[in-house]
């Protein structure tokens, strides 16, 4: 009897192995409506897998379904203790999180992206992606200054990290260009 369950969940893992690595070509192929209904049919028949919550956030995301993306993301976030390979599903967790702040800042809900960047940088303060939207955010709001702040704190975790470094020198621009129009 054991051995028929073990073959039982082992098919049933290929299986969802297959059908995560057919959503993943079919985002990386950009065919959005398909990952999106392949991703809402694997949901209603396996409520617990973080993969197809994370594409069908990601697919929403680019078909401008903001909404339902961040939902889906979040989805995806609540579904990770359901998921027995947690380590290696680090980075898709890390970038759902970037993705919900990004979306949340596209629909210029600033506060919350806010609020929820610094949650996420609690949860993993060596993930610097999260600072440059922290700054991006602050940016947005004119408030070079916590812009600044944020792109720093990233690079004390890594000093040569090209993003970083890459947005602090548009900040600089930005912030002299700012610096002569309200000296006019």
């Amino acid at each position: 009897m054991k051995l028929k369950s073990m073959l039982k969940r082992f098919a049933f893992s290929i299986d969802r192995f297959k059908r995560a690595n057919r959503i993943e070509k079919l985002y990386f192929a950009k065919e959005y409506f398909e990952c999106a209904a392949i991703c809402k049919e694997s949901n209603q028949s396996s409520k617990g897998d973080f993969f197809t919550h994370y594409y069908l956030g990601l697919s929403n995301q680019k078909l401008n379904l903001i909404d339902e993306s961040i939902k889906n993301l979040k989805d995806a976030l609540k579904h990770i203790k359901n998921n027995n390979s947690q380590k290696s599903i680090g980075k898709y967790v890390n970038y759902a999180r970037h993705e919900i702040a990004m979306s949340l800042r596209k629909q210029r809900k600033y506060q919350e992206a806010l609020d929820e960047i610094l949650s996420f940088i609690i949860f993993d303060p060596n993930y610097t992606s999260f600072y440059i939207v922290k700054a991006k955010i602050y940016q947005d709001l004119e408030k070079s200054e916590e812009a600044f702040d944020s792109i720093n704190e990233g690079l004390r975790i890594e000093p040569t990290n090209t993003d970083l470094l890459e947005f602090k020198n548009s900040l600089v621009y930005f912030y002299s260009v700012e610096q002569v129009e309200k000296r006019r």
